[in-house]
């Protein structure tokens, strides 16, 4: 049913985010389901990150 695919989806999500947080050291993402707003905090940090990773390598260049 679509409810279920929608279940399925959210666990799909979370598994990823749960994945990349680990991978960027990025804590408070390991227990799910994660609400609104820890999506949002993720969200934040890792365009957070993004921009200061691209600042770094406009320095260097």
């Amino acid at each position: 049913t679509q409810a279920d695919r929608h279940t399925e989806n959210i666990k799909k999500r979370d598994t990823q985010v749960k994945t990349l947080a680990c991978y960027l050291e990025l804590g408070g993402y390991d227990q799910t389901p994660l609400s609104e707003q820890q999506l949002q905090s993720f969200h934040k940090q890792v365009k957070e990150r993004l921009d200061q990773d691209s600042e770094a390598l406009n320095q260097t260049m």
